[in-house]
């Protein structure tokens, strides 16, 4: 396993916030205040651990959420830490995903490992556990029931768990459980799999988690933990920690205090503007969903009015939601942006490994979290990733391009293709025919002018359809050429649906699993777990 590292800067498709963040602008030193302090600040480690409240809260949540698993010693270990002070977590999270989720799921997991380990070999007198938080409380079922594989044309195939899956489905994703279909889903996706490297390991296993009856959550647990769970990471459902009633005072802050959040975050967009920064996500008068009947809703004011609010088709008033959080507060769950003050409030995290998009809107949280009285943990960059199989390599060394070529729309792949293979010589022959028809419909417009004035409107259309008739000519040359490359081409746009499809990165489409099918699990994951060393300040190209 080899590796190349690109400058984000020299990317598309990243936002310059997230450049400038990498980069050490200084406005990010004081959004992030605690960043600078994770390797050298013993004192901000210490008042991590000291306020954490909820340590055996933590501990009964993630037995519950990994309840049907096997903990191996390192995981035993990790929980049994704690319940010590000097114990803090480096978090991770994402929401359920089929699969697994796209790569950088991992990724991010992998990315939460090694700081861990990085910090333990750092800091003596603190231990530090890897944690990754589930966001199941979620209610984007489509995001969470589908995955896209390649195949062995690396043609993008996608597959949903969900026989009618719904964007406008709005059941929390912590009930989802699957049903008879997924037998039929998971046994075509092994075919796809058995035709790419035939790791029956793989997909007997698959078989094995995915079945009827199970929950989603359940699934995407057992199978990370299959894969990574050697490392010592521990799993936590937001679900599981929101039916304890742990959020209930947060929440009920920003029942009592509505409009505050609000305000707060507005600053922060003004700060972020004012710098030249995109704002990554909005904020709401409440910033709290409200589940009902197994479904989430927001809690959305009514128009004209400053003390109603509407949830589904009921409205409720201040004095409501203030009186069902005292009542019901597992109803009650965080939108996008109080996410990290909830998971924050719970957990003791110095330091949480984020994507990009989440740098974005954490960066719009300093005073929400100063507000709450939480201590900011360290927001630190998850590694990025593009894998290369040999296949890939050896057509990239045939023809002298490198992976980043293909980091592009379709359109200019296409462009760059037409024309580095079309016949220059046939260019020449079909744009002077063109010239040339327009001379001879020139003079003969001329005669017929000079004969018979009405005559030139019949030589116009004439030359309109002859030119149109050379134009359909050329067309049909064009393809007649390209078809003599049409092996060439295929590997061409090959290239482009394994390494940038549908126009994003590998990362953000593609399973784990995908890469994984043609190795030994044994083998690939723990060598690259050594490239984990490696600065998050780049993306990498990694060779396998």
């Amino acid at each position: 396993m080899t590796f190349n590292a690109i400058k984000y800067e020299n990317l598309p498709g990243f936002s310059r916030l997230f450049v400038d963040f990498i980069n050490g602008n200084k406005f990010f030193e004081n959004r992030f205040p605690n960043n600078n302090r994770l390797f050298e600040d013993t004192t901000y480690l210490s008042s991590i651990g000291l306020s954490c409240q909820h340590r055996n809260l933590i501990k009964s949540t993630i037995k519950d959420t990994m309840n049907d698993l096997f903990l191996n010693q390192k995981q035993s270990e990790n929980l049994h830490l704690l319940s010590s002070q000097n114990n803090l977590a480096v978090v991770t999270g994402q929401q359920v995903g089929f699969l697994g989720g796209p790569l950088y799921t991992i990724v991010k997991a992998l990315s939460a490992v090694s700081l861990a380990t990085k910090l333990n070999s750092f800091h003596k007198d603190f231990s530090f556990v890897p944690i990754f938080w589930i966001e199941d409380n979620d209610h984007d079922n489509l995001e969470s029931s589908q995955i896209i594989v390649y195949d062995k044309n690396y043609t993008p195939k996608i597959f949903n768990c969900d026989e009618f899956p719904d964007k406008s489905d709005r059941r929390v994703v912590s009930g989802r459980k699957f049903d008879e279909f997924i037998t039929k889903v998971i046994n075509d996706i092994s075919e796809i799999f058995f035709s790419l490297g035939n790791n029956s390991e793989i997909t007997t296993r698959l078989k094995d988690i995915y079945k009827p009856s199970k929950s989603w959550r359940d699934a995407f647990v057992e199978l990370m933990n299959y894969l990574i769970g050697f490392t010592g990471i521990l799993f936590i459902s937001a679900s599981q920690l929101q039916k304890t009633g742990v959020f209930h005072e947060l929440a009920k802050k920003e029942l009592e205090n509505i409009g505050k959040i609000e305000n707060l975050i507005q600053y922060a967009n003004s700060q972020l503007e004012k710098n030249g920064y995109h704002i990554q996500a909005k904020t709401a008068k409440i910033n709290l969903f409200f589940q009902k009947a197994h479904s989430r809703h927001k809690i959305e004011p009514i128009s004209g009015s400053q003390e109603n609010f509407r949830i589904s088709d009921e409205i409720y008033n201040q004095k409501d939601l203030i009186k069902e959080v005292s009542q019901y507060p597992s109803n009650f769950s965080p939108n996008v942006l109080l996410r990290p003050i909830f998971q924050d409030y719970t957990l003791p995290t110095v330091a949480y490994v984020a994507g990009p998009s989440e740098i974005g809107y954490c960066s719009q949280l300093k005073e929400v979290y100063e507000y709450f009285r939480i201590t900011m943990p360290a927001f630190i960059p998850r590694h990025s990733v593009t894998f290369i199989d040999r296949r890939t390599t050896r057509f990239l060394e045939k023809t002298e391009l490198s992976p980043a070529f293909f980091f592009k729309k379709r359109e200019s792949l296409q462009s760059f293709i037409l024309e580095k293979f079309k016949d220059k010589e046939s260019e020449i022959i079909i744009s002077q025919a063109a010239e040339n028809v327009h001379e001879i419909f020139d003079k003969l417009k001329a005669l017929a002018k000079s004969i018979e004035p009405t005559l030139e409107a019949n030589v116009d259309s004439f030359e309109n359809k002859t030119k149109q008739m050379i134009d359909t000519i050329g067309k049909k040359i064009r393809s007649a050429e390209l078809r003599k490359y049409d092996f060439l081409i295929t590997k061409y746009l090959e290239a482009s649906n394994y390494l940038y499809p549908f126009e994003t990165y590998q990362e953000r489409i593609y399973p784990f699993l995908n890469f994984l099918i043609n190795t030994e699990k044994d083998t690939l994951i723990p060598n690259f777990l050594k490239f984990f060393k490696y600065e998050p300040n780049s993306h990498y190209l990694i060779y396998i």
